[in-house]
């Protein structure tokens, strides 16, 4: 069996320094034109023979069971043959990993599995998306499968990295590994989601208590630099998904996330409990005995 060589685009690498080598690697030792034409000797597979069994020795058959030296040939040490077999093999992952960026594009995607992609790249993907795009080229995994996976995915960013604070390098080394683990039928999309899952649960089990203190910190320096939870960087992704189930639950008008991303003034945001400008009779009227500052920590939850 050819071994897997994996794009380039979908290198498992956890430093520049480790991408390069593989580019390196890919381009300057394994596909070059000195390898086609390079050649190497292998054994000859030999052929198995029947030969006829004789119950009394003969004359002349004193060597008969004297060991056979291989044959050995040349052949060259980049067959056309692995070349084609990487080449097809790039052509599918590319694919999918395009649509990993593009859910919504022409390709034959469900309509799930459309809806949690988005989902993911709207909430970060991190370094998760060698994994999903693996899910999409392993052998045994269907769109069910697929769809856990990407839940899975979702809820371990949303705690892990929006809620914990934790580094955008928390536990890659072990996601990375999981991807190839995948790709090469080493593990199953139900042990992956358990190991997401137990990653979490370990952090938030009551022996152990939620650390939350790093978004405790996060949070005091958004409102020590006058933005608070209105800059906190999962409430638009927060604040979208909630609406949006409602949407789903009662049927309300469809709500684009593109509102939610755009800058323009005066567009579609998250507003504040008191306004950033209130000059309004009710606004004055009701807080007129109010601290500056007590207003000026209401407008930035």
């Amino acid at each position: 069996m050819t071994t897997f060589l994996p794009p380039i685009g979908l290198c498992i690498f956890n430093t520049l320094d480790k991408k390069e080598t593989i580019i390196c690697f890919l381009l300057d030792e394994k596909f070059t034109p000195n390898n086609v034409y390079n050649k190497v000797d292998v054994k000859e597979t030999s052929l198995v023979q029947v030969e006829e069994q004789r119950d009394i020795p003969q004359d002349g058959d004193d060597d008969a069971d004297e060991e056979q030296l291989p044959n050995i040939k040349q052949k060259s040490k980049l067959s056309p043959k692995e070349i084609e077999e990487y080449v097809g093999n790039l052509k599918s992952t590319a694919e999918h990993w395009y649509n990993t960026f593009n859910p919504f594009g022409d390709n034959q995607l469900t309509a799930k599995e459309r809806l949690w992609i988005d989902r993911l790249n709207r909430i970060g993907i991190a370094y998760f998306r060698p994994l999903v795009t693996v899910s999409f080229i392993s052998k045994g995994v269907d769109t069910t499968d697929r769809i856990l996976l990407f839940k899975e995915i979702e809820r371990f960013i949303f705690i892990a990295f929006r809620l914990g604070r934790a580094f955008t390098t928390f536990r890659n080394n072990e996601f990375y590994k999981t991807a190839r683990q995948l790709r090469n039928g080493e593990i199953t999309i139900n042990q992956i989601c358990s190991l997401l899952r137990q990653r979490l649960e370990n952090w938030l089990k009551p022996e152990t208590g939620f650390d939350y203190q790093p978004f405790k910190t996060y949070i005091q320096r958004l409102y020590k630099n006058g933005h608070g939870f209105y800059e906190w960087n999962g409430l638009r992704y927060f604040l979208y998904e909630y609406e949006a189930e409602k949407v789903h639950q009662f049927g309300n008008q469809k709500i684009d996330w593109q509102y939610f991303t755009k800058s323009e003034k005066d567009k579609v945001s998250v507003e504040h409990i008191y306004p950033q400008t209130a000059n309004n009779d009710y606004w004055i009227e009701k807080f007129k005995t109010s601290l500056r500052k007590k207003k000026q920590y209401l407008r930035v939850v």
